[in-house]
């Protein structure tokens, strides 16, 4: 007996998987009685996301059971373990064998609504609300996107918009989980590398990382780690970045943000070389690269940097590399560059 049919006999013993996947989202059956303690966010309607990822979930999952029994132990590709119970429903603890984040992965998609359930519940909700919008993008970058996938972004929406109408700090946790990203996993080649999506909803742009990138944020940036290479990404829509008139006093406020005044980039050599651009500005942006070097007691260190400024704001992107690393560094710049869509109105 394959792993499709022992799903099925999980789920109700003698009616077939496919019948009672899709056999959810019909009738009118009684709704379970609610857990004693739980957020009514969280419980209300349930048995609707349950169905949408149910017709999904089957070709998630069903290559990962190993035997039949009263529950299944799924792991994602970090090796993370979630519970599939004998009524079908998907859960995960976050607090078992330590919880960490990870960079979602297309491929284990149809998992993810039941992580950030349970992440929402144990009051984590910023971790919650990046898994969603991760889901939702990952149907737009996703030519095809297969059924699983467009079952768990489905869900994901409907929680977004739950969580937008009844959670008042909705607004602060929307603005800190901008940008986010997402991992997109091979198509199946052996080689393929897969890429590593970082995107911002509420300015409108992306950038595409060739492979899969270590992701950490923080208030003011996003930072990426591959081997010895770092990006660190961050845009400037406030206003005292939008009133900067050009590139230069762009570049300026840039480099107050990261304490490089002018006696410091003194003090620490600090040199930055203007790079040319393979492809040209988009319209009515400027834009300009440079190689940068400075040194301190610990060594000299490397960086590529990009400017762009537009009339609302700006999009500043900074690779360290490591010594001997400049041609990979130039070669990681090009594809990254070829990859920005930038808003029409930046």
């Amino acid at each position: 007996m394959g792993p499709f049919a022992r799903i099925g006999r999980l789920f109700f013993a003698g009616v077939g998987a496919i019948a009672l996947l899709v056999g959810l989202s019909v009738g009118n059956p009684k709704p379970l009685p609610a857990q004693p303690g739980a957020d009514p966010l969280l419980r209300e309607d349930w048995r609707a996301d349950e169905a949408e990822l149910a017709r999904g979930l089957a070709a998630g999952i069903s290559e990962r059971v190993e035997q039949p029994r009263d529950s299944f132990r799924i792991a994602d590709s970090a090796g993370r373990p979630f519970d599939l119970d004998e009524n079908g429903r998907l859960s995960f603890d976050p607090w078992e064998g330590g919880w960490r984040p990870v960079v979602p992965a297309t491929a284990d998609a149809p998992l993810y609504p039941a992580e950030a359930e349970s992440l929402y519940a144990a009051g984590l909700k910023d971790e919650a609300l990046l898994l969603y919008k991760a889901l939702r993008a990952m149907v737009r970058e996703t030519p095809r996107p297969p059924a699983a996938l467009r079952a768990a972004a489905a869900v994901a929406t409907r929680r977004i918009n739950r969580m937008a109408a009844r959670d008042s700090a909705f607004g602060r946790a929307d603005n800190a989980t901008d940008p986010f990203v997402f991992f997109q996993s091979p198509a199946g080649e052996a080689d393929e590398p897969g890429a590593t999506y970082i995107i911002s909803e509420k300015y409108n742009w992306r950038i595409i990382l060739s492979g899969a990138w270590r992701f950490k944020r923080s208030p003011a940036a996003v930072h990426l780690k591959q081997g010895d290479f770092y990006w660190t990404m961050a845009s400037d829509f406030s206003l005292a970045a939008a009133r900067r008139t050009s590139l230069r006093d762009y570049m300026l406020y840039r480099d107050r943000l990261r304490g490089l005044s002018r006696q410091r980039k003194a003090l620490l050599s600090y040199r930055r070389a203007e790079l040319e651009l393979d492809q040209d500005c988009p319209a009515a942006v400027r834009c300009g690269a440079f190689a940068s070097e400075l040194r301190d007691r610990r060594g000299p260190y490397y960086f590529r940097e990009v400017y762009f400024l537009g009339r609302q704001g700006g999009l500043y992107l900074e690779l360290r590399l490591p010594p001997g690393g400049e041609a990979q560094a130039d070669q990681l710049l090009r594809e990254t560059l070829a990859s920005i869509r930038l808003p029409s109105d930046l």
